[in-house]
């Protein structure tokens, strides 16, 4: 950066002032600008993206109000200032390396923003009757975009006071409702930071929790004999009429319901559409489940997500334990309008899923994970762009670890779901516990 001193450079300003006055009628008045303020700034690009600054006039503070990428130092400590704009003259200094008087700023030449964050600047009115100081900010990211962050405990402890045998956890509206079942009783808790348990009403007891899904706001789910209840505030449940025998709900599908039902001969991929009067109407295509000969298809359905795809599309992936003796992977299961489902199989077996108990499935941050009890327990996520190609992600979107190993590696018996909040929440049965993660560039909030 090239500087001038300032005492040289008021000399100058003074000499040539005095020498146009000399040449100048004296019937002409001459008047010089008392604006002190800047009133335009900017940088030139960060990896590609020009970022906006805001002028603070009354603090005189200059900064971006969406923070510049993490990593983004080997860029900022050495680039151009593009816009300055002033009726008067900027210095900069004293006594602030490489500043060590008063001196003219020159812009042109390329700023350390590293090391000169922030960077405070006078700007002098032309008349020399004011002064304004700024301090230029630029703000950096100081978290990594691509990490997982857990924390190192529990979001929740002593969640529900009870061992739970099985859970499933879900939105609705702004709250979390989370079913857990000790094998005889079904206990309901609600909230989002507190949880309360909810005393239910006419929930059956032979409910299949991991059936219940949300459709428009409003709680489906079948149970053990085939029968469909709802409720709008996953407290009290009523019994839903429908037209056929519901033998699982998969997944929400264009606010519809995927599930399976119950055909003269055999189990049948069907979607239901709800009615004025509440009542569900299964419609199907007579496409069969694959039976007991496809051990691929899972009989357990653990976890299923439908999301919009990035062509506007709907897309849903299912994923469950196969009921194959010695399973060589997990299979997701994919479809488009819920009646049709075909098998994502790689074409190398490097490529699949590994096999897992209580595996889940997620749509999150505009990618596909998965995860589940492997051989060496709740280690590793796996990510994938097309739900067929996976890999095992070994650093950043990780479960929480220490002592060089997964926190989770031991575990079982969960429900997950993700908040409003994109928070990745996790209700562990046995420890009565509640963790949560989010991907830093999810909690970045774009002005």
């Amino acid at each position: 950066m090239r500087i001038k001193s300032l005492p040289v450079i008021i000399a100058s300003f003074l000499v040539s002032s005095l020498a146009i006055t000399s040449c100048l009628d004296s019937d002409n008045n001459y008047e010089l600008s008392s604006d002190d303020w800047i009133t335009a700034f900017s940088l030139d690009t960060i990896y590609g993206v020009t970022y906006k600054f805001t002028i603070d006039q009354i603090g005189g503070h200059i900064y971006n109000v969406d923070s510049v990428a993490y990593g983004a130092d080997t860029i900022i400590n050495k680039i151009l200032i593009t816009t300055l704009t002033t009726n008067g003259y900027v210095t900069a200094g004293p006594n602030v390396e490489p500043f060590l008087q008063d001196t003219l700023f020159n812009y042109t030449d390329s700023i350390d923003f590293i090391k000169h964050n922030p960077l405070e600047i006078r700007v002098r009115s032309y008349d020399g009757s004011s002064i304004k100081r700024y301090s230029i900010e630029v703000r950096i990211h100081q978290a990594d975009p691509d990490t997982l962050v857990w924390g190192d405990h529990p979001y929740v402890e002593n969640f529900s006071g009870i061992t739970a045998t099985e859970s499933k956890a879900v939105l609705l509206g702004d709250d979390i409702l989370v079913y857990m079942s000790d094998g005889t009783d079904i206990k309901v808790y609600k909230g989002f930071s507190q949880f309360s348990e909810v005393s239910p009403t006419a929930l059956p007891a032979n409910m299949k929790i991991r059936s219940i899904l949300n459709v428009k706001e409003t709680l489906y789910g079948v149970t053990e004999d085939e029968k469909v209840f709802s409720s709008t505030d996953g407290a009290t449940w009523a019994e839903v009429t429908n037209n056929a025998k519901a033998v699982n709900l998969i997944t929400s599908f264009n606010d519809t319901i995927a599930g399976i039902i119950k055909g003269n001969t055999a189990e049948l991929f069907a979607i239901a559409t709800v009615n004025v009067d509440g009542s569900l109407k299964w419609e199907t295509d007579s496409i069969a489940v694959p039976n007991e000969n496809d051990y691929r298809f899972p009989t357990n359905i653990v976890a299923t997500k439908s999301f919009t795809t990035p062509t506007g599309g709907q897309q849903a992936l299912l994923i469950g334990q196969p009921a194959e003796n010695s399973p060589v992977a997990t299979y997701p299961w994919f479809s488009n309008d819920g009646l049709n489902w075909g098998q994502m199989t790689p074409s190398k077996g490097k490529y699949a899923l590994p096999v897992m108990k209580e595996p889940s499935i997620l749509y999150y941050g505009n990618t596909i994970y998965a995860f589940g009890k492997e051989a060496e327990g709740f280690s590793y996520i796996y990510r994938s762009v097309n739900g067929i190609v996976w890999e095992k992600i070994e650093k950043k979107f990780m479960f929480p670890w220490s002592n060089g190993e997964s926190m989770f590696k031991d575990r079982s018996g969960y429900a997950m779901v993700v908040d409003k909040d994109n928070y990745i929440r996790m209700f562990w049965n046995k420890e009565d516990e509640v963790w949560r993660g989010k991907l830093n560039r999810l909690g970045f909030k774009i002005q």
